[in-house]
């Protein structure tokens, strides 16, 4: 990059090597952090090319939007519950998902968000 006389922003930059056991690592002498995990895009892309981080995040925030129903359920009938689930809960939850939601990723993840999906159904319809 010096060469073309680009100058890089160290505070602004990271650095993630993607591996497939996650143990790759450089640490550059410019500054640039170097990090094991990077959000791009709404997507959470681990160095060990794993989803796990991914699907934290998103059951997390999943998990306040399924409070929210639960607490709009007091002012709402049945039908605008869903509609808050079905657009604010499986957007987020399902964003991207032909990128992650593969075959390969593992039955551990899979039960877990189906069981945070199965939470979201009861919070609108009721238990």
């Amino acid at each position: 990059m010096a060469s073309i006389r680009m100058v890089i922003n160290s505070d602004k930059t990271e650095l993630v090597v993607f591996s497939r056991d996650g143990n790759e690592s450089l640490e550059p002498s410019n500054g640039i952090k170097s990090k094991r995990s990077i959000k791009a895009l709404g997507f959470q892309l681990s160095s060990n090319l794993k989803w796990d981080e991914h699907v934290d995040t998103i059951l997390s925030k999943t998990a306040y939007i399924i409070k929210l129903v639960k607490h709009l359920k007091k002012w709402l009938n049945i039908d605008d519950c869903l509609k808050v689930a079905t657009s604010k809960y499986f957007g987020l939850a399902y964003y991207g998902a032909a990128l992650w939601m593969t075959p390969g990723l593992s039955s551990n993840l899979w039960k877990r968000l189906a069981s945070q999906h199965y939470r979201a159904m009861r919070a609108s319809l009721g238990d």
